[in-house]
């Protein structure tokens, strides 16, 4: 069975999205340039993430529930998701402690900082 979703680019054209799922197995791919080069592209991201905005028409949230579905039905699809929910959410912490530690440093500089002669 073959899902194809238009999602959502850049400018906002669809960029067709093909879910193969066969003897047990799916497969995605996408023809923008990171989907060429084999890498998860945001359409994809999207798409499986269940991102009902990234969808070109409406009409086809039937088709990504469906995909949906099929993805549920994954073990190690949903253990590699949540890995990566885990790991985006370790990158989210550090970058506010970056965040802060650039705010202290610029406070400091601009309130000046003691040099040793």
């Amino acid at each position: 069975m073959k899902i194809t979703i238009n999602a959502l680019n850049n400018s906002g054209s669809p960029c067709n999205v093909d879910f193969i799922y066969e003897n047990s197995i799916l497969k995605v791919h996408c023809p923008c340039k990171a989907g060429k080069l084999g890498q998860l592209c945001k359409h994809m991201i999207g798409l499986i993430d269940g991102d009902e905005s990234i969808l070109a028409d409406s009409a086809e949230l039937p088709l990504l529930l469906q995909v949906q579905d099929i993805l549920n039905r994954a073990p190690v699809f949903q253990k590699a998701i949540n890995e990566l929910a885990k790991a985006e959410g370790v990158i989210l912490n550090e970058e506010i402690k970056v965040s802060r530690i650039r705010k202290k440093l610029a406070e400091a500089l601009n309130a000046g900082i003691e040099v040793k002669q």
